[in-house]
């Protein structure tokens, strides 16, 4: 199958870095779920890759999307890996460079949806993770994905999003509701945060999630929202 990553980061992420101890936002998520002794069956994966990632058993590295993708897939899925930020793209190479079957563009994620469906493995994971940084991505997401939906409309789509108390999320829901696709899956997980804090929690929305996959996840937020 082929993995799509439209926004891949740096594939790993040194917690012990000077900037991420800086603002340490680990403490308040991977770090309350790594020693956990409740992890429900669903969520076990997750964690499994965590202490493989970490095996002196100090988590100081965080895994990105990239570095997830290929540890569950095998040498005979292909991934393609999309990234634009110039300090990330050295990294996201260095992950990548060992493995014949990661390739890394320095391009749009968004554009590249577009120019490599329909893949010729007839079957794809992409995955969309931007910053929405610029309140335009909201709706770009949503048009990009609408549109290579109509070139391959069997392909798993998951697409990540803030909750902001602005509600500009509410631009990127309406244009998938109104799209007509079939077979939409969302789901939130919601945070207790300060008053001044303008995010308070994350949501995924899937194109054609897998069997079980919804109830999967339903109970692994339910876990995460007790924990964090």
């Amino acid at each position: 199958m082929l993995y799509l990553d439209t926004h891949a980061g740096a594939g790993t992420y040194d917690l012990l870095s000077p900037e991420a101890l800086k603002i340490e936002e680990h403490k308040q998520g991977v770090l309350k779920v790594w020693n956990r002794d409740d992890v429900p069956a669903v969520a076990q994966p997750y964690i499994d890759l965590l202490k493989r990632m970490n095996p002196s058993g100090t988590l100081s590295l965080y895994p990105g999307s990239p570095w997830i993708a290929h540890h569950i897939l095998d040498e005979n899925d292909r991934l393609i890996l999309n990234e634009l930020h110039p300090s990330d793209m050295p990294l996201l190479t260095d992950l990548a460079h060992p493995f014949r079957n990661m390739r890394v563009f320095r391009q749009d994620g968004l554009l590249a949806v577009n120019a490599l469906l329909p893949p010729p493995e007839k079957r794809a994971l992409i995955f969309i993770d931007p910053s929405y940084e610029i309140k335009s991505d909201y709706e770009t997401v949503a048009q990009a994905v609408i549109k290579a939906h109509k070139k391959f409309s069997n392909g798993v789509y998951a697409i990540w999003y803030p909750l902001l108390k602005s509600g500009i999320q509410n631009n990127l829901l309406d244009k998938f509701k109104d799209s007509g696709i079939n077979h939409q899956f969302i789901i939130e997980c919601k945070a207790n945060v300060d008053k001044e804090a303008r995010m308070y929690g994350s949501g995924m929305l899937i194109i054609n999630p897998p069997y079980q996959v919804d109830t999967q996840i339903k109970e692994a937020v339910k876990w995460l929202q007790k924990v964090i």
